[in-house]
């Protein structure tokens, strides 16, 4: 992956989080949730993602 699209990736996926955080908060979800979801969120995303982009198997 070259890094204008690792970069791509990232700003899109952080506009969609900062779009989360909003939504949550105008829902009123509790702020230990919206502080859990900004952690598992990008963490189921993000370490697959580097797992199969580093073996070279695929």
């Amino acid at each position: 992956m070259n890094w204008i699209v690792a970069s791509a990736l990232m700003f899109f996926s952080s506009v969609c989080m900062y779009l989360l955080v909003r939504r949550c908060a105008m829902m009123k979800v509790p702020q230990e949730l919206q502080n859990i979801a900004m952690f598992l969120i990008p963490l189921v995303f993000y370490l697959p993602l580097s797992f199969f982009l580093t073996c070279h198997w695929l």
